[in-house]
């Protein structure tokens, strides 16, 4: 069944993809096929294979981390990322090589180590388990950014399960995760270049989806331990656009929707923890 899912969505997407923009195939995952804008500067990196896209990311170097990715699921895709989704690989974080060359220094995986932050995935592992390939794809230094790890993985981790099961009943849905710039870097003893990479001060997100009326939300959830509930961070797009500089290419109409928290069923941290995590519906049960 995964492999003809993944067949029907090839054909979909790849029939529709154009080589457009600076993102080439992965143009189709942005709504209308427009790229997102970040406040600064980014080098546009689309992950990709002959036959499928898998995400999109606009670096930053100048602070070392992704500074967005963008992905898109479409129903089949969610339904298996939610039912029946692959294992996390057991892999490290490995170097782009679509960055290599010049004068740049990439960060590595241990460029995090022991900096007591967490290798914050940005498009995540989860909504990339319909695909072992895509999966490991997410696996890279440019695709992570530092994030504290309670908000990592209690808040975050929830929020990432709500958007993949929205996407089960909302024909397609795309999200971009992205971060807003903080003035604190880190670095590790562990890296032999010491690489400085910026800590974002907030983790963003933008989830747009057609089905059953359009609809989206913008989530702004700082970098920190101690919030539990994403719907006191759920705001209209038009308003995380002009708190974070933003541009996510959105119809104004859409972009200033005040979001109904009743279409968009949350998961809710009931305590946070750390070290092996229980399984999701113990973590965090749906709002009743």
């Amino acid at each position: 069944m995964r492999r003809i899912l993944f067949a029907l969505w090839l054909v979909a997407i790849l029939s529709s993809a154009q080589a457009a923009g600076l993102y080439g195939d992965c143009s189709v995952l942005f709504v209308n096929e427009k790229a997102p804008t970040a406040p600064q500067a980014v080098t546009p990196l689309c992950e990709d294979r002959t036959d499928a896209v898998y995400f999109a990311t606009g670096y930053s170097k100048q602070q070392n981390h992704g500074y967005w990715s963008a992905y898109r699921l479409d129903v089949e895709q969610a339904v298996e990322t939610v039912e029946n989704p692959l294992p996390r690989p057991h892999v490290i974080f490995h170097q782009n090589p679509k960055l290599k060359g010049g004068n740049y220094v990439q960060p590595r995986h241990d460029s995090y180590t022991g900096t007591g932050f967490d290798r914050g995935h940005l498009a995540p592992n989860g909504a990339m388990a319909w695909d072992a390939e895509a999966q490991r794809a997410s696996f890279t230094v440019s695709n992570i950014a530092p994030q504290n790890p309670a908000m990592n993985r209690n808040i975050w981790r929830c929020f990432e399960q709500s958007i993949r099961e929205w996407a089960e009943t909302s024909g397609t849905t795309y999200v971009v995760v992205g971060t807003v710039r903080g003035t604190d870097t880190v670095s590790s003893n562990k890296d032999p270049k010491h690489v400085k990479i910026n800590v974002p001060t907030y983790y963003i997100a933008m989830v747009y989806h057609e089905q059953p009326t359009p609809m989206a939300i913008g989530v702004m959830v700082p970098n920190e331990a101690g919030h539990l509930d994403v719907r006191d961070f759920i705001m209209s797009v038009s308003d995380l656009q002009q708190q974070t500089g933003y541009d996510f290419k959105l119809p104004a109409d859409i972009a200033s929707q005040s979001p109904d928290l009743s279409q968009w069923p949350t998961r809710l941290v009931t305590t946070e923890l750390l070290g092996e995590l229980p399984d999701i519906d113990t973590q965090c049960p749906h709002v009743n």
